[in-house]
């Protein structure tokens, strides 16, 4: 199974369930081929145009949010900082996942300003 391949821990499962994407996305944007997956061609680029797609219109979004001031000035470099943060966490074998998830939730929610 390609998730056992990706290995993906509990804080990258954490941020999965949250996010817009399904592990199965995240398997998809990681996969080199469709060999890899076990699923026709088809099916593999028709889902790698589906996950740019909504990869686009989550960029859209926050552009929205941003220009409304529905996020906070900071927002945007703090979103850097977390993802920065994460891959250093993920390439790590970490203990303590949920204070880290605690930790993302909260920079998550000063985020939004409404």
């Amino acid at each position: 199974m390609v998730s056992d391949e990706y290995s993906f821990n509990k804080i990258l499962n954490k941020i999965i369930e949250k996010s817009s994407f399904t592990k199965r996305n995240v398997e998809i944007m990681l996969s080199k081929s469709h060999r890899q997956l076990q699923i026709s061609s088809g099916a593999y680029y028709r889902q790698k145009s589906q996950i740019k797609q909504k990869t686009e219109s989550i960029i859209y979004s926050l552009v929205l949010l941003q220009a409304l001031n529905m996020l906070s000035k900071e927002s945007l470099y703090s979103m850097e900082q977390m993802s920065e943060s994460v891959s250093v966490i993920l390439d790590s074998d970490v203990s303590e996942e949920s204070d880290i998830m605690r930790l993302l939730d909260e920079i998550v929610k000063r985020s939004v300003v409404m």
